[in-house]
């Protein structure tokens, strides 16, 4: 989640005795807790929801979520380092990118909640083809170091077009999120997350447990390459994977004016440590692996000259497809929308092969596509 500072209106509203039972989102529109904790159990027990019911239980969780942001200690101003990182791992989705949307009413948004061993609570968004399926479902990783909230992962869920394409296509996708990793990038929690939240998607009886594929990017990129050798998965896509978090290079005392160095010469901090640390996790990993890179992010050199040789020295089935010319984040819909489109091909080719329940297209009616109008930027033709 975004951490925000608490405002003078938050402490009021503690004051006068906010509780996690019923949530106000409005004077008049209150939010019972115990209805939405209701309807929760309701569809981890496979129910479906009415219209009203699955429009409530999302209020209830963005009320929810909203309580605990207000909570939060204010952050610690951004450092040098933290823009660097930013800079690193920036991949939100670029407005002349082209929008390709799934009816709702076809494929509504279902907010999942899942707990974790270490009683934390993590959270997705799915979205299902019609009918009763078993599908192939793919979970997707955004990048970065911090965590999204749920407007973020509904408004990704909704129009970020690798993920519509692949639920036009006949997946299951599951827009998930985990816990920062900004004040310590080999933190286990955000893995801790994602596995709960795998498991809990493969338990879903609409989805082959056998046809599911984690796609991440960047950071996202590198936790999926971290879950391949963590669980049993179909395949794994990771779209510019940040490797200096998988092989162990970035550290919580690497936040200053090492990282640009890690970035640009990573051979250099590839200690016989750090070789060892690598290893010993690429070793356990058991299933396919495409790596989709451009050919303009820092993160080209320690995934062409550590990452990507490491896999296939330890004779990993790994595949790499370069985008000449694409920025960052180029398989989001960053770059140019005929790279996505390709990259959403090329992902989409390469996973069929190894599920075990092909998918099966939507209906072409349910399917809405169009180019985002933009002024005309310098360098346009």
């Amino acid at each position: 989640m975004k951490t925000h500072y608490r405002t003078w209106a938050a402490c009021i509203a503690i004051l006068l005795g906010l509780t996690a039972t019923t949530v106000a989102r409005g004077a008049e529109d209150p939010i019972d807790m115990q209805r939405v904790r209701d309807l929760r159990t309701r569809m981890q027990k496979g129910d479906t929801l009415s219209a009203e019911e699955r429009a409530y239980y999302d209020r209830g969780v963005e009320a929810r979520n909203q309580q605990k942001q207000r909570s939060q200690p204010p952050a610690k101003e951004a450092s040098a380092a933290d823009d660097e990182l930013k800079r690193a791992t920036r991949e939100m989705q670029d407005p002349a990118a082209e929008t390709f949307t799934v009816s709702d009413e076809a494929c509504p948004l279902e907010v999942i909640e899942v707990p974790t061993p270490d009683k934390n609570t993590a959270i997705a968004v799915v979205r299902k083809p019609p009918g009763k399926g078993p599908f192939p479902a793919i979970v997707f990783l955004h990048g970065g170091m911090g965590q999204q909230d749920l407007k973020e992962l509904q408004t990704a869920s909704r129009n970020q077009p690798t993920r519509t394409r692949f639920l036009a296509a006949g997946y299951v996708i599951v827009s998930a999120t985990f816990r920062s990793r900004k004040a310590d990038p080999q933190t286990r929690d955000a893995l801790v997350d994602c596995l709960a939240i795998i498991a809990h998607v493969k338990k879903m009886p609409e989805v082959d447990p056998k046809s599911l594929v984690v796609f991440g990017g960047s950071g996202g990129g590198s936790l999926a390459l971290e879950l391949a050798g963590e669980m049993q998965l179909c395949a794994v896509v990771a779209g510019e994977p940040a490797s200096v978090l998988f092989t162990g290079m970035m550290t919580k005392d690497d936040r200053g004016p090492e990282l640009p160095k890690i970035m640009g010469e990573p051979k250099a901090f590839y200690t016989p440590e750090l070789q060892k640390f690598t290893r010993d996790k690429i070793r356990k990993i058991s299933c396919p692996i495409l790596i989709v890179h451009g050919d303009q992010h820092p993160l080209k050199k320690i995934n062409h000259e550590i990452m990507i040789p490491e896999l296939k020295a330890a004779g990993k089935h790994v595949e790499v497809i370069v985008y000449p010319g694409q920025p960052h984040g180029f398989y989001w819909g960053t770059g140019k929308p005929e790279a996505a489109l390709k990259c959403f091909d090329d992902s989409h080719a390469y996973i069929e092969k190894h599920l075990t329940t092909k998918p099966k297209p939507l209906n072409e009616s349910l399917v809405r596509q169009a180019p985002v109008v933009r002024g005309v930027e310098k360098g346009d033709k």
